[in-house]
């Protein structure tokens, strides 16, 4: 499934102001699920300078540097790449990923140490009790389950949130922390991911934001950035799950960024000086899927 995209960010400022270095997040990722063809990024004002390199967790980052006032700032990208996973469990369950909470080596324990990070929370304690009891309750007349697999419980989590909440568009500010998303029906895809990480982490399972794009419904015109996680699963790999949705993720999402923390998937991040200056943010995606 091919995947042509053009993403524009349009930043205005009510007086000139001055540009610090940003940094871009919007070349999407390239790996087994999605090989990317093309991409072009196209900066206007033209940056005194620019750097194309890998953050720390591997994502394709652009370093935009200014120099003199302008009032506008306009960021042009526009890709091509094919989607590749048709099957979003073509891995084998592993014995580690058999019982709750998956077995990591000593060195995937290091280095995935920010993905396990756990703020407790009764809350989310609560809430992830809740979907590993539902998820380990064994069929009608059957005997009690021991508990259930990592992948259980990530897919039973998946379709509680999406049953449970209503997605909504909410363009600005920080995704809600998770006691919030617990309480609150309407929600936005980063709301949720947040979330769906905080109860993946008080379980055990490795967890990450991701940023990026979804395929949508066919005609689709008015389009934003979605949110969604992935989860580590020995011998699998990072796998991708779509609590907005309600769905294990295949061939219709387009990562640009994944990260432990929120902020460091965000597609723009930079600031800007200048005295009582004011901005605004528009921004138009184009997405179309061939088959």
């Amino acid at each position: 499934m091919r995947f042509r995209i053009r993403h524009v960010t349009r930043y205005s400022f009510n007086r000139p102001i001055f540009l610090e270095p940003h940094t871009v997040r919007l070349t999407p990722r390239s790996d087994g699920s999605f090989h990317l063809v093309s991409h072009r990024l196209v900066v206007m004002p033209t940056p005194a300078g620019a750097s194309v390199g890998l953050d720390a967790w591997g994502n394709t980052v652009h370093r935009l540097w200014f120099s003199g006032l302008t009032d506008t700032l306009r960021i042009d990208s526009e890709s091509e790449g094919d989607a590749l996973r048709a099957n979003p469990f073509d891995y084998l369950v592993d014995e580690p990923v058999q019982a709750l909470p998956p077995r990591y080596s000593p060195t995937e324990l290091a280095t995935l140490s920010a993905c396990l990070a756990v703020d407790r929370s009764p809350a989310v304690e609560r809430f992830a009790d809740r979907i590993a009891g539902a998820s380990a309750s064994p069929p009608a007349g059957a005997r009690s389950s021991a508990g259930p697999s990592t992948h259980e419980f990530l897919a039973a989590m998946t379709v509680a949130l999406a049953a449970e909440h209503t997605s909504i568009v909410r363009p600005e500010g920080p995704p809600y922390d998770p006691e919030t998303t617990l309480d609150t029906r309407e929600v936005s895809c980063r709301d949720l991911a947040v979330l769906f990480i905080a109860a993946c982490r008080v379980r055990g399972i490795a967890a990450r934001f991701v940023s990026g794009y979804q395929a949508g419904d066919p005609g689709q015109t008015d389009r934003d950035l979605h949110a969604w996680v992935e989860a580590y699963l020995p011998g699998a790999g990072w796998r991708a799950y779509d609590p907005t949705l309600g769905l294990v993720v295949a061939d219709q999402h387009v990562a640009l960024a994944a990260a432990a923390h929120p902020e460091d998937a965000a597609p723009v991040t930079g600031n800007f000086r200048g005295t009582g200056a004011r901005s605004g943010m528009e921004s138009t995606i184009d997405l179309t899927v061939y088959p």
